[in-house]
Formats: structure tokens, C-alpha cells, sequence
């Protein structure tokens, strides 16, 4: 488990301060993956480098395992460090090395391993990853997908209880994307490696977190589980998150429009043709999509209102009485939950 306990981080220089992370509290469990999300700036990647204490927080504190962090000598802190791996966007391979040295090189680093049984692990772990067939490859020769499947692979060859991915698909296409995300996932339900994974793509965060963090300026603006957080979002940068402003509104100014949230139950009905019939008016439909989360399917849409008044708060009513989420958008930005 690892907890974060009013942590703060403040870069000082002579000139002024920043404050980088404000009271940050998480309780992260063990065997869980969990997400951490946030536009540019927001201060993600302090939050995790502030996790394995390559940064050190100004304040509060971070509990790994039972320890703070704090507390620990140098020799215990490269211990910790080492049980939690990380994976960057950047893949960070070393070059002039081989795929399988690559996967060796954390290995060789502890000792205590004889070459050839580094060798076997090494190539273990290549084939949980899928690449075995490219262990005498250079990175060169690979593409970005296979890139971060090695960087997986050598993240893992210290045997680490946490998994770091510090916007480990932003660099790659959205099918890549896909293969990466599914192997973290086996990865955490085989292995039991417990994941914290730091991305701004809400779609990364659907795919595969129990559990979201939605950080706003150095500030926790609201966290739980995923589900809760797509359905109900509870302040303005999780609503931006989940559907970014001026994806669809742009097109529809001055309009009065509704974004309506489906549960996995709710969106197996024909609501919107219910909704047109029983309220004897109809809604242009402007956007829809559905995720996966937690094996079931939700989604939401985006509706254009009829410019009838009594027309609208029929149909508010109608969305009121089936029990589903909606809010109001507007293209100025001006919106107000219903």
C-alpha cells in the first residue's frame, strides 16, 4: 500500500516560489491499478517522481510498505526504489544494447545473479511481453510499441510490487495504445504488480484504473472510482476530462444543448426514441460515444435542444423521471449541472 499524507511540493529558486503540489492525500492499494489525471502542468509527474522520493517532497509524507519514505537511509531508499519500476513515455532504452541486455541491465546493476540465470530471466520476461524474437535486436530496429514492450520487460526483471507508467502510451498510436494498455493489465492481474499510471487521456484511464485521481494545479480535484467519476463528475476539469470543451460545442453556437450520461444498464434501452415519442418533439443528436469500464459498457451523448421552452423541460423531465445523468453545455462555455 502506499499513502500520501498532506504531501506539498514547492520548487524555490531565487526569485520566486512554486508551488508544484498542494495537500495531496491517496491511499493507493496493493494489487490495484490506479490513475493519476491531469491537463499539461498540472503537476503529474512531480506527483510520481515524489512517490519513488526522486523528488523529495517539501512536506507531508509518503508511507510505502508500512515505512515513510523520509525516514528510510540511503541504502533502504534505493531498496524501495527499486520495487517501484517505472516506465516513461520517452522508453529510454539504452541504445548501444541489446533488447535482452537491455532487459539484463538492472540485474547486472543488483548482482547476486549469475550471467546465465540473468540471461533466463531476461528471456522470460521478454516473452510475457511478446518479443523473445527480437532479443538480439538493437532499439533501432523496433518500433515505438515494441520500444516500451522492452522498457515493460526490464521495469519488471527486479522483481518490483509497483509499476510506475508516467504517460507510457502518449508517444504512440491509439492501436499501439491499445497493446500496451492490455498488457499492463495482464501484467497487474498475473503478476499482482500494483500500477499508478499518470496520463491527461481519459481514455487511458476507462480502459484499465479501478480507481482515478483527477489533479488540477498541484490540487486533488476529486477522486474515486472510475465509473463514479465518469458518470457523476463532480467539478469542472473532470467534466473537461471526460468531454473536452470545444470538441463538439464549436460547432453549435448560441445553442442550448444536453450531455447525457448512460449507465451499463440504461444504455441497452432505446431512451432517445422513447424520449422523442413520449415527448412529441425531436433533438438533433450531436455526439455519442461508449466506453469499456469494469466490463461494462456506458456512454454519453450530446443533444441539441428544440428551440420550444415547454419542449425542453419535457424532455428534462422525461431524463429526470428514467433516472439518467445529463447537464447542461453551452458553446460559451457557461454550463450548469441538471
Amino acid at each position: 500500500m502506499i499513502q500520501l499524507e498532506h504531501l506539498n511540493k514547492t520548487y524555490t529558486s531565487d526569485r520566486s516560489e512554486v508551488e508544484a503540489l498542494c495537500d495531496i492525500n491517496l491511499t493507493i492499494n496493493d494489487g490495484e491499478i490506479f490513475g493519476i489525471i491531469g491537463l499539461s502542468g498540472a503537476g503529474k509527474s512531480t506527483l510520481v517522481r515524489c512517490i519513488n522520493f526522486l523528488e523529495k517532497p517539501t512536506g507531508g509524507r509518503v508511507i510505502f510498505d508500512g515505512k515513510d519514505m523520509a525516514s528510510l537511509t540511503h541504502r533502504e531508499l534505493l531498496a524501495a526504489r527499486r520495487r517501484m519500476s517505472m516506465i516513461f513515455q520517452g522508453f529510454n532504452l539504452l541504445s548501444q544494447r541489446t533488447v535482452l541486455k537491455n532487459v539484463c541491465f538492472p540485474m547486472e546493476i543488483e548482482k547476486g545473479m549469475s550471467r546465465a540465470q540473468i540471461t533466463a530471466k531476461a528471456m522470460d520476461l521478454l516473452r510475457t511481453v511478446g518479443l523473445e524474437d527480437k532479443a538480439d535486436s538493437y532499439p533501432s530496429q523496433l518500433s515505438g510499441g515494441q520500444q516500451q514492450r522492452v522498457a515493460i520487460a526490464r521495469a519488471l526483471a527486479t522483481d518490483p510490487k509497483v509499476l510506475l507508467c508516467d504517460e507510457a502510451t502518449s508517444a504512440l498510436d491509439p492501436t499501439t495504445t491499445q497493446s500496451i494498455l492490455s498488457l499492463i493489465k495482464k501484467i497487474n492481474r498475473d503478476m499482482g504488480v500494483t500500477v499508478i499510471v499518470i496520463t491527461h487521456e481519459m481514455k487511458v484511464i476507462e480502459q484499465i484504473c479501478d480507481r482515478v485521481a483527477v489533479l488540477d494545479n498541484g490540487v486533488i480535484a476529486e477522486q474515486g472510482s472510475v465509473r463514479d467519476v465518469f458518470i457523476h463528475p463532480k467539478t469542472e476539469i473532470s467534466r473537461n476530462l471526460i468531454l473536452p470543451q470545444g470538441e463538439v460545442t464549436e460547432f453549435i453556437p448560441g445553442e442550448r444543448c444536453l450531455r447525457l450520461v448512460f449507465d451499463g444498464d440504461t444504455l441497452l434501452e432505446p431512451v432517445i426514441s422513447t424520449m422523442t415519442l413520449e415527448c412529441k418533439c425531436r433533438v438533433n443528436i450531436l455526439f455519442a460515444n461508449t466506453k469499456i469500464i469494469d466490463s461494462k459498457t456506458y456512454g454519453q451523448m450530446l443533444i441539441q435542444m428544440p428551440e420550444d421552452e415547454l419542449a425542453q423541460e419535457r424532455i428534462m423531465a422525461f431524463l429526470e423521471d428514467k433516472n439518467i445523468d445529463f447537464r447542461e453545455e453551452r458553446a460559451d462555455g457557461n454550463n450548469e449541472a441538471c
